[in-house]
């Protein structure tokens, strides 16, 4: 029977196994764990702890640092939104606003916050269509295009007579039939340009149809436009 035992010294993982021979005498065989085999290692030079704490507090202040920045962000954004948004009822709509903080000794510091025209969109056809009877055809059309985009089916590319036939008729033109007979057809619903600005125009019965469908504008982006005064 084989008898392992698992040797740890600074730096190296191995392990012995002994085989016994016809004879009655053991043959050993080093190998080097396998990589997800996880091992205590201890017995390490000072410099290289103390990189190992210089390590890990950096990537807690960094991790730290990072939820406060967005915990912040989503402040300002929150904030924005309501300027925007009462701007905007007003018929002055302003993409993106110049939010300054504090000025301390010579420097303004600054956030803008730009305005995405980007929103989620049902990707489903049976919520597409859906969303469209909502809304009725009229109001869906000026909001929303359709776009149809073509995909290779699965069972294509996982079979390589198919793969090499599809190919082949790639280079020559075919009609919807041989569409259908290798790619699967979707519909990909997106917004029209301009309805960051649109929407605060709209009833609020189609608002909150928007928002049951979860069509949802991207969150602004932020940019530091903080600045040096000259005295």
């Amino acid at each position: 029977m084989a008898k392992k035992t698992i040797t740890i010294t600074p730096g190296y993982v191995t392990t012995t196994t002994a085989m016994e021979t016809k004879g009655g005498k053991d043959s050993a065989m080093r190998l080097v764990e396998p990589a997800e085999t996880t091992v205590l290692i201890d017995s390490i030079p000072q410099k290289i702890t103390d990189i190992i704490v210089q390590f890990v507090s950096q990537a807690m202040m960094e991790k730290a640092a990072k939820e406060a920045k967005e915990e912040a962000a989503e402040a300002v954004r929150v904030y924005a939104s309501k300027v925007r948004t009462h701007n905007a009822k007003k018929g002055d709509y302003t993409k993106s606003l110049q939010l300054n903080g504090k000025r301390v000794k010579n420097m303004q510091y600054a956030v803008a916050a730009i305005a995405a025209d980007k929103f989620s969109t049902p990707s489903k056809k049976e919520d597409i269509t859906n969303l469209k009877e909502a809304l009725g055809k009229p109001v869906f059309e000026t909001l929303f295009k359709e776009e149809a985009t073509i995909a290779i089916r699965a069972d294509v590319m996982e079979n390589d007579d198919k793969r090499k036939e599809l190919s082949r008729k790639l280079v020559e033109l075919f009609g919807i039939d041989g569409i259908k007979e290798y790619f699967d057809r979707k519909t990909v619903l997106k917004t029209k340009e301009g309805l960051d600005k649109r929407q605060y125009a709209l009833d609020e019965d189609v608002l909150q149809k928007l928002k049951d469908a979860k069509i949802k504008q991207a969150a602004d982006s932020l940019k530091d436009v903080s600045d040096t005064i000259a005295e």
